[in-house]
């Protein structure tokens, strides 16, 4: 008899050091649970990891009671919670958005409000700051994976949101995902 596969998301952050992601991986293996999907990256000198784990109900208590020890030996902070699968959006169509401009404090609040209240879900979400080298200006680079109500109209939604984009004086591209 197979037992029901658990899921469980798990957060880290602490202090970057190069053994921080092989010794999280080796214990979710050792306790017997395998790692669905995983995203690290590093925010100044720290690091932040989120996985998506699962395996049997036993594998996923024994990969709880690692926490306090991983937390000590590697010196960060760690965050779980149950899942369960994602039920997929049906009516609703997939579409990426970059957005580059000027840094300004209140963009990003700009952008995600303006998408929520347009009933576009993101399903994916990433912004850096880099030094433009020519002209020495903090330039904000925004990289969105969306999903758009299929019944509207795409062309309509597309047209408001590079209006909008052009009165922040923001340089944006919103296209269709395409299949790999």
């Amino acid at each position: 008899m197979s037992q029901i596969k658990q899921q469980l998301v798990i957060s880290a952050i602490g202090e970057y050091k190069s053994q921080i992601l092989s010794r999280l991986t080796r214990s979710i293996r050792d306790c017997g649970a395998t790692i669905l999907d995983c995203r690290m990256d590093l925010l100044g000198s720290e690091a932040s990891i989120t996985m998506l784990i699962t395996g049997s109900w036993d594998a996923i208590a024994k990969l709880d009671g690692t926490y306090s020890k991983l937390e000590k030996e590697l010196n960060i902070r760690l965050f779980s919670k149950r899942t369960e699968d994602r039920i997929p959006e049906r009516q609703r169509l997939p579409y990426s958005i970059e957005i580059v401009s000027a840094d300004k404090n209140d963009i990003i609040n700009e952008v995600t409000e303006f998408l929520q209240n347009n009933s576009i879900h993101i399903c994916e979400f990433s912004t850096n700051t880099y030094q433009n080298p020519y002209t020495d200006m903090t330039i904000l680079s925004i990289h969105m994976t969306v999903s758009l109500p299929s019944d509207s109209s795409i062309s309509l939604m597309r047209s408001d949101f590079l209006e909008f984009c052009d009165k922040l004086n923001l340089d944006a591209i919103m296209e269709p995902v395409k299949a790999l």
